[in-house]
């Protein structure tokens, strides 16, 4: 798929990529576990991608809490990594 072809040629450039599966309500759980092994399959093909796949239904309230969880740890990462640019630019001046 088209999808597919744009995260590899991403490469390694950005961050790491998750994969989040939505309306995970509604799939039969049979069916669900299934998706998410052929997508967590597919997802080693992607460079700098990350092996967790988030599964979530809003409508139920599951995998919410890990959406919201992995969200603010990337925030606060991203934020610790500007701090370190701007200490490394203003030590270089």
């Amino acid at each position: 798929p088209c999808d597919w072809k744009f995260y590899a040629s991403l490469g390694d450039k950005g961050p790491e990529k998750v994969f989040i599966l939505t309306k995970c309500d509604m799939v039969i759980p049979k069916t669900l576990a299934k998706v998410a092994t052929i997508v967590l399959e597919d997802i080693k093909s992607i460079p700098k991608s990350s092996q967790r796949l988030i599964m979530a239904s809003a409508r139920m309230g599951q995998g919410m809490h890990d959406l919201r969880c992995h969200l603010c740890s990337r925030a606060v990462s991203m934020i610790r990594e500007v701090k370190k640019r701007q200490e490394k630019l203003e030590n270089a001046a």
